[in-house]
């Protein structure tokens, strides 16, 4: 189950769900109408409040200039990220506290209703009652748990980020003694959940201790050229899925490269770039433009926008200046891409500016197909552009040798009152042997332009010089 919460992609796998539901039921499994009732309780605050904790991490590290991810597993959730720069162990620190604080905040502002409740003497139906108790506890009581420095726990990552790298081995043996320490009481309590989360994490810091391993040993950063085979074949598929269409692929597997989880270590930055672009192309064909905006922000954070992805969401969301200014710069400096020119031509008729479209058609024609530019030289003729949409049908008859183009295009150059020009494609197209001199000669246009040089059209078999026009 993915879906993005206040800007953060948010992953929830099933195993968190099992979790949940077993301490829900608390070791009973008979599923009798109390367990049903207890769990529609139990499983919406446990979701709130661990989506809380992560965000207070998310919205921490968000300050960093660095963007986030979140996930909720069988153990909990987990709050990931990609650094840019190297972020200071102070804010380190912050980032970890920040998470059981955001959950004291939600737990106090439920606290506070029930008092209000209680001082205006407002009575709360048992279910309420149960629901603010579940979520004090879980805001305040797992909160105060996750402060305990024990690693991989909020608490020891604190300890981790203030006694710094070359400490690593008090990390350790504070995490060990406090973790054995803690499984001990929760035995003592007959709890024998907490009991296994503090054991299995005293254990684990017991045997990095041993080995001198470093709390959270970071993979190597791959060189700028290397890509994993795992990471370069899905950004292949990423890229075959987008261009069919079939973004839903491309965003799932885009995702999985920028997380890095093709078993081959952090993806390489422009490996993750490249990820995110398609994932905000996706979103653009998709014409959602608040997802699609999120993942731009989020390549910001980490190198340089795409001025084709840019213009088009531009474009998408409606914003045609900016689209126009953003296109036309990149066309100005070089970059003919189809991404640049085909858009900017949208956005030109949409803003009726038909000449420029033109210009900016022909200036790309060989990319530019028949049918497009065919509908162009339409859009061009019904607005009384005619300049433009003559040269338009003018080089569709160069490329595809369509007598039918050659008529349109003298017909065309005729209302611009271009008569040699109109003389010159309406023989073309005679000459083409698909267009015969009758039909040339009904139409109005064309029969002005050879009224004005007093020959018909039946006579003119073979193409004139070009000349100076004839007055009208």
């Amino acid at each position: 189950m993915e879906f993005r919460l206040f800007g953060f992609d948010v992953e929830i796998k099933m195993g968190f769900w099992i979790t949940t539901v077993i301490l829900g039921l608390g070791g009973s499994f008979n599923f009798d109408a109390a367990d049903i009732k207890r769990l529609a309780i139990w499983i919406p605050v446990v979701l709130v409040s661990v989506l809380v904790h992560e965000l207070g991490h998310a919205l921490a590290i968000k300050r960093q200039r660095v963007q986030p991810t979140i996930t909720l597993h069988w153990m909990g959730g987990l709050t990931a990220w990609r650094e840019v720069l190297p972020i200071s162990r102070l804010a380190r620190v912050g980032i970890s506290v920040a998470g059981p604080f955001a959950g004291f905040l939600l737990g106090g502002i439920v606290l506070g209703l029930v008092y209000g409740l209680a001082a205006a003497n407002i009575p709360m139906p048992t279910w309420a009652a149960e629901l603010t108790w579940d979520l004090v506890w879980v805001n305040f009581g797992w909160g105060i748990i996750n402060l305990a420095p024990v690693l991989p726990f909020d608490g020891g990552h604190v300890v981790e980020h203030a006694l710094g790298p070359k400490r690593e081995k008090w990390t350790f043996g504070i995490s060990a003694v406090a973790g054995l320490g803690l499984c001990i009481f929760f035995l003592s309590r007959q709890s024998l959940w907490g009991a296994y989360l503090f054991g299995s994490a005293a254990m684990t810091s017991f045997m990095k201790l041993g080995s001198g391993a470093r709390p959270a040993p970071a993979a190597a950063a791959p060189q700028r050229n290397e890509l994993g085979p795992a990471t370069r074949a899905a950004l292949l598929r990423a890229r075959n899925a987008l261009d069919r269409d079939e973004t839903d692929e491309a965003i799932s597997i885009a995702r999985e490269v920028r997380s890095g989880k093709l078993g081959e270590g952090p993806s390489p930055p422009h490996a993750v770039l490249e990820a995110l672009h398609i994932i905000a192309w996706a979103y653009v064909l998709r014409g959602e433009v608040r997802e699609a905006e999120h993942a731009v922000s989020e390549i910001r954070m980490r190198g340089r926008v795409d001025s084709a992805l840019l213009g088009n969401l531009a474009f998408t969301a409606g914003r045609l200046s900016e689209a126009r200014a953003i296109l036309e710069k990149a066309l100005a400096d070089g970059d003919d891409r189809k991404e640049l020119f085909g858009p900017l031509i949208q956005v030109l008729l949409r803003q009726d500016d038909v000449v420029r479209a033109g210009e900016v058609a022909l200036a790309h024609f060989e990319s530019l197909s028949t049918d497009d530019a065919r509908k162009l030289a339409e859009i061009a003729r019904d607005g009384h552009a005619h300049e433009v949409a003559a040269k338009l049908r003018e080089a569709i008859f160069t490329r595809d040798r369509t007598g039918e183009d050659a008529l349109e295009s003298a017909r065309a150059y005729a209302d611009h009152g271009a008569f040699p020009k109109a003389r010159d494609l309406a023989d073309k197209a005679i000459g083409s042997g698909f267009i015969d001199a009758e039909r040339a000669k009904a139409d109005p246009s064309i029969a002005k332009a050879f009224a004005a040089r007093s020959i018909a059209p039946a006579a003119a078999t073979t193409e004139p010089t070009e000349g100076a026009e004839d007055p009208a």
